[in-house]
């Protein structure tokens, strides 16, 4: 039979144990809280409108503290607006994104977060596209729905996935991620 190549390679299984139910629950690691809101962010409410909603959306499911939105506008990358000092992140649910807060925040070292950032305040598991911003498609420094904007994948690890990976039109609502300053 003809092989496409991929096939004809050598390649690793996964062996899995059938039969057996075990309880497995993440590790509840240290650091500031980090989430995908659980309400939508149009791009015409702006900076401080996409930080009410972090905080609004961490009131509502008990999170402590103060968040800000990782969203990038003119002035700077969503890095940039926050501090590569402190506790590194977490997830609502506990594991840690990344070792430092500085790793969790570079464009590119390390490449990969330990885990996504995928879980919304209340815990639920979020997959689509996140508003992210970059310098150039920020919707106007989300001051409008004309124009593009840059979208993350909360499902990605690496970097560039998380951080800009698709331009889409600002006239679409998508949720953003809030992380605990």
């Amino acid at each position: 039979m003809p092989s496409n190549g991929f096939c004809a390679q050598q390649n690793h299984v996964s062996c899995v144990e059938r039969g057996r139910t075990v309880d497995v629950a993440p590790v509840v690691e240290n650091g500031r809280i980090a989430f995908v809101s659980d309400s939508v962010f149009t791009a015409s409410m702006g900076l401080a409108g996409a930080d009410a909603l972090c905080n609004l959306d961490a009131a509502a499911a008990q999170l402590p503290g103060t968040y800000r939105a990782w969203l990038g506008s003119s002035a700077g990358g969503p890095d940039s607006r926050f501090a590569p000092a402190g506790d590194p992140w977490r997830r609502v649910d506990g594991p840690r994104l990344a070792p430092t807060a500085a790793d969790l925040l570079s464009p590119t070292s390390p490449p990969y977060l330990s885990t996504f950032l995928n879980r919304t305040a209340s815990g639920v598991v979020f997959v689509d596209r996140l508003w992210v911003g970059s310098v150039t498609e920020n919707c106007a420094d989300w001051t409008s729905t004309a124009g593009e904007g840059a979208v993350g994948n909360p499902i990605a690890t690496h970097a560039e996935e998380r951080r800009d990976s698709l331009s889409f039109p600002c006239v679409f609502d998508h949720r953003i991620n809030c992380l605990q300053l």
